[in-house]
């Protein structure tokens, strides 16, 4: 499929039309297309992280009016990622503006009421009321720093199809300056989209599968670097000639020679906190009163990275940047007493202090 210069609601529609009347056998071909070449320089660096471009997903699925976002991994090989939402979906209008429109989100603006993704009434709001966190548009593309491979599936309720997309991402570092369309947009990849019939045409929501994980990334949410220093022969290193030990808690590691197994598969390759048979809240409610339980009777504060291996860590600060219930309630819904006490400035506000 390809695109002359046109006016860009008149090629979106056109890329609507043709995904309703795709099918797997047929499916639609059409390239992604940036509105502003910054935004490839800002994919290339903002999302280093793996935790950074989950929060992105979480976050397109809080706007998406998600009530349960579930991440799945085959850690500790982290050949694959996925992640599923019950939020509102996209309809083929939705998935044609995102892929035509990279960074130039309909969020916060006229656009968003007609495609489905903001209020009717007030564009800073989603479908369902929510003030809306996501601003500029890449969300989605943030994994461009974990796979350049993905596979989208997505519905909307009362839909009798689901639309799946399966996509092939560039990074800015890929492009020559002189990769420009007619309209002065680059191609930040490739994707074919079809329709199949739906199970449940009342069912709804988003799954993004990611395949092909980048070899960096593997080895960043396995923790490489920390079992290569926990490994290390410490007699090599005479200013230091302390044995490290390994994160309290972690998720397990593969085999050097062969990543398809795992260290101590004849026992518990992992070690911890909560039990494998644990649903997801209680098993994080374990995660947060293992870390209260280290520092219990130390003077000074451990490092979370002696507690936890990377995976860990970075499970614990999505906990904190994304828009999810605390654990044990609000720390701004604490009662006086139980460990707090009431503090009064010379100017008579008060507040909370924690009991020393």
């Amino acid at each position: 499929m390809s695109f002359a210069p046109e006016t860009r609601s008149a090629t979106d529609a056109r890329l609507t039309e043709d995904i309703k009347a795709s099918t797997r056998d047929e499916p639609v071909s059409a390239r992604l297309r940036t509105d502003e070449r910054v935004l490839a320089r800002v994919t290339d660096g903002i999302y280093r992280q793996p935790g950074s471009a989950i929060r992105e997903l979480v976050s397109n699925a809080y706007d998406a009016d998600a009530t349960r976002v579930v991440i799945k991994t085959d850690r500790p090989r982290f050949e694959t990622l996925t992640i599923e939402d019950d939020g509102n979906g996209m309809t083929p209008d939705a998935l044609a503006y995102l892929l035509h429109h990279i960074g130039g989100s309909a969020k916060r603006s006229p656009d968003g009421s007609g495609l489905g993704i903001t209020d009717q009434d007030d564009p800073l709001r989603s479908p369902n009321g929510r003030r809306l966190i996501g601003k500029i548009g890449i969300g989605l593309f943030s994994v461009s720093q974990l796979t350049n491979r993905f596979h989208l599936v997505t519905k909307t309720q009362g839909d009798d199809s689901l639309t799946v997309a399966s996509v092939v991402l560039r990074q800015y570092s890929d492009h020559s300056p002189s990769e420009t369309d007619d309209e002065g947009k680059y191609e930040a990849g490739l994707v074919k989209i079809w329709r199949e019939p739906a199970l449940n045409p009342e069912a709804h929501g988003t799954t993004i599968t990611l395949t092909d994980i980048r070899p960096q990334t593997r080895r960043t949410l396995r923790s490489n670097e920390v079992w290569a220093v926990v490994d290390a022969d410490p007699s090599l290193n005479p200013e230091d000639s302390r044995a490290v030990e390994p994160p309290t808690f972690h998720i397990g590691r593969v085999k050097h020679d062969d990543p398809s197994s795992l260290e101590g598969d004849a026992e518990p390759y992992d070690n911890l906190p909560w039990s494998h048979d644990d649903d997801p809240e209680p098993a994080f409610a374990k995660l947060v009163n293992a870390v209260w339980k280290q520092i219990e009777g130390k003077s000074t504060n451990p490092r979370l990275s002696d507690i936890f291996d990377y995976y860990l860590r970075m499970v614990w600060q999505l906990s904190l940047s994304i828009p999810a219930p605390y654990v044990f309630g609000s720390p701004f819904e604490l009662p006086i007493g139980d460990g707090m006490l009431p503090l009064r400035d010379p100017d008579g506000h008060q507040g909370r202090s924690p009991e020393l």
